[in-house]
């Protein structure tokens, strides 16, 4: 039964710690996004290969970015519908790379909020120039890896383990419960041994 017990309460800290985490992760992924303000050609730096995704951020701020786009970062809130946004990234020989059309995946911070509209795979790490136009100036593109793909993992981990530990924790004290000796019932009357001592 304490082994039971021990577990169920294993159970919850570890769901709750991963909840926790991952929460934390997914901010910090969107934190690490990086972003193009529209109208202009931003230069990014991608330090490894492979597939990311393209957002349009309807909320946010840009921070400063290189390229030919104003250095001072601004700040930006777009109300409606998401704008058609047109993104066209070159890398460092100017060879286009294809943005496929990819959507549903989105974030929701305090700080961003963007949806997706494409990926990018990038073959070899380097400066790469991004051009983002759009009728609408209220809105940023950020490119990166998903935010929700780690903390999705973290939570599938918190969840699948705390039922294992709480469903582990709860067949034990149920045989713990059942394994209980049966305490006998005291004397009804008659005579009984003095105590000792």
């Amino acid at each position: 039964m304490v082994l039971g017990s021990v577990l169920v309460v294993a159970a919850l800290a570890l769901a709750t710690t991963l909840l926790v985490v991952a929460s934390v992760t997914y901010d910090k992924a969107v934190q690490r996004l990086a972003r193009a303000p529209i109208g202009c050609t931003t230069t990014l730096q991608f330090d490894r290969a492979g597939t990311f995704t393209v957002f349009v951020e309807t909320k946010g701020s840009t921070g400063a970015v290189s390229g030919d786009c104003p250095s001072i970062g601004t700040t930006f809130r777009h109300a409606g519908d998401l704008p058609q946004v047109d993104v066209e990234l070159r890398d460092s020989n100017d060879a286009q790379v294809a943005v496929d059309d990819a959507s549903g995946d989105d974030y929701d911070t305090d700080d961003h909020v963007g949806t997706s509209i494409g990926t990018v795979t990038v073959t070899s790490p380097g400066s790469y120039r991004l051009t983002a136009t759009s009728t609408a100036t209220d809105v940023a593109v950020a490119v990166g890896k998903n935010p929700a793909t780690q903390p999705s993992i973290l939570r599938a981990i918190g969840v699948l383990g705390g039922l294992v530990l709480l469903v582990g924790g709860a067949i034990m004290i149920a045989v713990g419960l059942r394994r209980r000796p049966a305490t006998a019932p005291p004397p009804s009357g008659g005579w009984a041994p003095p105590p000792i001592g």
